[in-house]
């Protein structure tokens, strides 16, 4: 957890915006101007963590020239773009080696996804979120200081969140597979979803990223809507996790909160009445935070 008071830089003007939200198992970007949405894509995974950060580097390229040319612009426009990237694992050293790569926007400005995502779902205003997609974190922003909790990536943290829950399904499949008899159907389907056998699920492990874990969560979620015991017990623990970082941002003053990720809005219905009664709906997304980043000259830019 981090709080610290948030730097500005002096304002700048440019028409073309270009807005990414990245982490783990996807990015999304929005090309905006003066006058509204140019273009929305999606693209691959972008958690700046990852390797020595060329991946994540090439994603938001990728990105950035998918929206250019669904908004019928020639790729030389990237050079006009002020490009907000709101990325998991937005360290200090990550971002230092994303910009070694030389971008080639105008400005590019890094701020972390749940810091952007916080901004977007409160307009800029004060507020809470708890975010759970292939990780987890939360944020908190209280009289324009930033609390940052959790998020300590999938070795350390993460619980909750997608890799967790997938990771808690292929130890529950694996548990049982010790059992005597045959192994449930729940641990079987798992084990299949990995591509994975009892024989080979040590080296899958060992080669998987969260994001393969996550794959696995939409089977837990399924599994639990059907009433398997073990897949209802890992979501309880799921939710759990989710309440105690909605108490974290309450804790750290937050009079409202919103729960958001993939994971994170087929949870929020599983918490009880006292957390529920903390939130809200997000106003926007973290591509509205990004721009909300930008205009208001907060975030780390080259």
């Amino acid at each position: 957890m981090m709080a610290r008071p948030l730097k500005q830089r002096a304002a700048m003007t440019s028409d073309l915006i270009l807005a990414v939200d990245g982490g783990g198992s996807g990015c999304r970007a929005r090309l905006v101007n003066g006058t509204g949405v140019l273009a929305e894509v999606t693209g691959g995974p972008a958690n700046l963590m990852a390797g020595d950060g060329r991946a994540p580097f090439e994603a938001v390229l990728a990105v950035a020239r998918d929206a250019l040319a669904t908004a019928g612009k020639a790729p030389a426009a990237l050079a006009d773009c002020r490009a907000v990237l709101g990325l998991a694992g937005a360290t200090p050293d990550a971002r230092s080696r994303f910009f070694a790569f030389a971008p080639p926007f105008a400005e590019t400005c890094i701020v972390s996804d749940g810091y952007a995502a916080l901004l977007g779902a409160f307009g800029g205003e004060d507020g809470g979120i708890v975010i759970q997609g292939t990780g987890a974190a939360a944020a908190v922003l209280v009289e324009g200081r930033l609390t940052e909790i959790g998020g300590w990536g999938f070795a350390l943290d993460d619980f909750g969140s997608g890799a967790d829950i997938g990771r808690r399904a292929l130890r529950a499949a694996l548990r049982a597979h010790d059992e005597p008899g045959a192994p449930p159907p729940f641990a079987a389907a798992v084990l299949k979803a990995a591509g994975a056998s009892p024989q080979t699920v040590m080296d899958w492990a060992q080669g998987a990223a969260p994001r393969d874990f996550a794959q696995l969560a939409p089977r837990v979620f399924d599994a639990a809507e059907h009433g398997t015991p073990e897949a209802e017990a890992i979501l309880a623990r799921a939710a759990e996790e989710t309440a105690r970082l909605v108490r974290l941002c309450a804790a750290h003053g937050a009079e409202r909160v919103a729960v958001l990720g993939s994971v994170g809005r087929r949870i929020a219905p599983m918490l009880h009445a006292d957390t529920a009664a903390l939130l809200v709906e997000p106003a926007g997304d973290a591509m509205n935070g990004a721009v909300i980043a930008l205009r208001q000259g907060l975030g780390h830019c080259a």
